[in-house]
């Protein structure tokens, strides 16, 4: 499997290396790879590595942990996907090399925009830590109570479901579903996707399982 990837990756070095492109700008004011970032290049601007081995990978575990499909695809597909994924990273590498040759990022009302943007996102951003530092603690006799006398009248309590949030997983013998299940017990019920993507098992998403829950 590493064979494979390693032959994967020279191969996109060896045909998507762009230099000499939008050179009104020096090097220095060329943002680069992380000095220590020492693995294959994949992307070159203006002589500049853009994309390398180990970003890919970085970029490529970020977007994982937050889209569910893109886990998917990694675990099933994994080249296919490394392969779109780094197209289009390539694409916004040169669009932002365009802007940035061309002065966009100076322009007036490129930095109004930006300003916007950033103010939303630090406003997001010190709420998060708001709530992160602020948590309040509630007991499940806390819940119960509040459930027992909001239960008819709350439309949140009204629209969700009962049931019990489920997962399953798929394996080929009984054998197999023991040791997983036994490894399971070790890190605990919170590791199931990373254990089953290490096994490159599916995982399927059940939703909430109760009484009037059926098999399909």
């Amino acid at each position: 499997m590493q064979s494979s990837r390693s032959v994967y990756y020279l191969s996109l070095c060896s045909l998507i290396v762009l230099s000499g492109c939008w050179c009104k700008k020096s090097q220095d004011d060329l943002p680069a790879i992380a000095s220590d970032d020492t693995s294959v290049v994949l992307l070159k601007l203006n002589g500049v590595p853009k994309i390398t081995v180990n970003k890919l990978e970085e970029n490529l575990n970020e977007l994982a942990e937050m889209d569910q499909q893109i886990k998917m695809m990694l675990m099933f597909n994994p080249e296919e996907t490394r392969a779109q994924v780094f197209q289009q990273q390539k694409r916004m590498a040169i669009i932002e090399e365009w802007a940035r040759s061309n002065g966009i990022k100076n322009e007036a009302d490129y930095k109004q925009k930006k300003a916007k943007i950033m103010e939303h996102i630090d406003k997001q951003l010190a709420f998060e830590q708001f709530l992160n530092q602020h948590k309040v603690e509630i007991s499940e006799a806390d819940l119960l109570d509040y459930y027992n006398q909001n239960k008819d009248q709350d439309y949140r309590i009204l629209l969700a479901p009962a049931g019990i949030k489920s997962q399953a997983v798929e394996f080929s013998s009984k054998d197999s579903a023991n040791k997983f299940l036994n490894k399971l017990k070790t890190t605990g019920l919170d590791h199931i996707n990373k254990l089953a993507k290490e096994q490159k098992l599916f995982v399927r998403d059940l939703g909430n399982v109760n009484e009037n829950s059926y098999a399909d």
